[in-house]
């Protein structure tokens, strides 16, 4: 099935240079990070963003071909994507808890 859109072929139409300008910022994100888990996850999330850049720009669209729980199709750099976020959000998590909480707002 050839995906033109995002996830479950949502807005569709979207030109490909946001694709690569996200897939950008992500990297500089990835460089500026500290955390071993962090830049892991974000490596996932930026392999899976140019698997998909690949595809889009060679193909016209992502081929989704993997059922996911009857919701739809995904491809395998979807899921890299979704644990990518996964795994960086839970770097996110013990950063903020080793500061004391404090990541993010002024001390008083």
């Amino acid at each position: 099935m050839l995906n033109k859109g995002i996830a479950f072929g949502w807005a569709q139409g979207i030109p490909d240079w946001v694709g690569i300008l996200t897939l950008c910022l992500l990297m500089f994100c990835a460089v500026k990070t500290r955390e071993l888990y962090g830049r892991i996850g974000l490596g996932l999330v930026i392999t899976g963003g140019l698997v998909n850049t690949y595809q889009r720009v060679l193909l016209g669209g992502v081929v989704d071909n993997l059922p996911m729980f009857g919701l739809g199709y995904n491809n395998l750099a979807d899921y890299l994507i979704f644990f990518g976020l996964v795994l960086y959000g839970y770097s996110y998590y013990r950063t903020t808890r080793k500061l004391g909480n404090s990541a993010g707002r002024k001390i008083r």
